[in-house]
């Protein structure tokens, strides 16, 4: 079971209710997100980078998806737009350990984005 699959299935068994929380909740894998976690959270997570690919939107706006393992080797995608990659560029390169701040995937998305 990919991670799209596991993550979809938590949220299912999920109470409606999501509890709000300011500021970033430290997980050390996605397993530990909560399954009623809304893209409105933000979770920091230590992750190693396994490839960073440039890319643009179909209107030309420049961004950067990296694909990365968690503590637990699960790889999934995250997206950082052009003005975030200003401040990873060094940092996050393939095979660096970065710790990012990030949002859980919205309806119809697969990948997370920083936040």
């Amino acid at each position: 079971m990919n991670w799209t699959e596991q993550f979809q299935s938590l949220k299912r068994q999920a109470p409606e209710a999501a509890e709000r929380r300011p500021g970033a909740t430290s997980v050390h894998a996605l397993s530990e997100i909560p399954p009623d976690a809304t893209p409105q959270r933000t979770f920091r997570l230590q992750v190693e980078v396994h490839r960073v690919a440039e890319r643009q939107t179909s209107e030309g706006v420049p961004y950067y998806f990296l694909n990365v393992l968690d503590a637990e080797g699960l790889r999934f995608p995250v997206v950082c737009w052009d003005w975030q990659w200003a401040k990873f560029r060094g940092a996050a390169a393939e095979g660096k350990t970065v710790t990012l701040d990030l949002h859980i995937p919205k309806d119809g998305f697969q990948a997370f984005t920083l936040a």
